[in-house]
């Protein structure tokens, strides 16, 4: 982790601006950590925007007594939510580019400056279809033996193409999107409360855009257990991954035919489910258990699926294996 902020060369004016927006809610001592990150990036020509949503957790004040002129705090009255604060984001943003960091992660130094290389680096025919790049993570387990895990990015070339082969799958803090692509699919939606980031692939999937993906681990992460998340909630969680479900089905059946967009649909819920279930094994919430086991049973065209999930789950929660 990066203690104290390092001071950067004036942009030239060649680069391309990138707009980088973190989002917190009542993190303090996390948000710090993510906003030093984002300030201590390599990239000379990056705006950085603070969303606080709603919480009063004195990151402001702590922001001011940086006197950094290129941070931009604005706070929601209310917490509203993560698509609201990225999208309030959004509407800020300058840059040609933009990244959105949560409270919890952090970025390596090079992160911005690789990815806006790479982007830059594509022929015309790529850029004229390029929405978004995003790289590897590297997931760490404080307080633990455990080494650091790899998750490598995935979904390159055409979106549509990448997530009939291997389904959606993106990394939190990872994505760095064209600004205009952003803003022609509509932004973040707002109604949904789960699955903000795989809605934004989706989005932009369907609106025909192509995605770059760098095996370099620029962000990390941390081990969440025993952490406020937005996992505490089972009954709102498992609420909100239906909806997500809901909203694409018509897409997924019309993509892989109604059978199989049935079946692609019900496995997602599941192993979005599944993931959550692992966390309360490992919390000993029963009430969380019962919730998520109940929710994953409903799903009867995948039921063989559905079992082995539950296993893998309970097997990473007694084990705290909880990435």
């Amino acid at each position: 982790m990066v203690n104290e902020i390092m001071v950067k060369k004036l942009p030239p004016d060649d680069l391309p601006l990138v707009t980088a927006v973190v989002t917190t809610y009542n993190r303090f001592i996390e948000a710090k950590r993510a906003i030093i990150s984002a300030t201590n990036q390599t990239y000379e020509k990056c705006e950085l925007i603070v969303i606080e949503d709603g919480s009063r957790s004195g990151i402001q004040e702590w922001i001011s007594r940086l006197n950094i002129s290129d941070i931009r705090y604005e706070r929601i009255p209310e917490n509203r939510g993560l698509s609201s604060a990225r999208n309030e984001g959004l509407q800020l943003a300058r840059g040609k580019y933009i990244t959105f960091l949560d409270d919890d992660d952090e970025w390596r130094p090079n992160r911005v400056e690789v990815l806006v290389a790479k982007a830059e680096a594509l022929c015309e025919n790529e850029k004229n279809r390029f929405g978004v790049i995003h790289s590897s993570l590297e997931t760490r387990f404080p307080n633990s033996s455990r080494a650091p895990k790899i998750q490598k990015a995935a979904n390159a070339g055409f979106l549509k193409s990448a997530i009939l082969r291997e389904g959606v799958q993106t990394i939190s803090s990872s994505p760095m999107f064209l600004t205009e692509a952003l803003k022609r699919v509509g932004g973040f939606d707002e109604a949904l409360t789960s699955g903000v980031d795989h809605d934004m692939w989706m989005s932009l999937a369907v609106g025909g855009y192509w995605c770059v993906a760098v095996e370099d681990s620029l962000v990390i992460s941390y081990s969440r257990v025993n952490r406020f998340t937005m996992m505490n909630n089972a009954t709102e969680r498992i609420e909100g991954v239906d909806k997500f479900v809901r909203k694409w089905s018509p897409v997924f059946m019309d993509w892989y035919g109604e059978r199989d967009g049935i079946r692609y649909a019900e496995k997602y819920f599941v192993n979005v489910i599944g993931y959550l279930l692992s966390f309360k094994v490992a919390e000993r919430n029963f009430e969380g258990i019962s919730d998520c086991f109940s929710a994953i049973m409903k799903c009867r065209n995948s039921r063989s699926h559905s079992c082995i999930v539950i296993l893998k789950a309970f097997i990473r929660g007694l084990l705290k294996r909880v990435d």
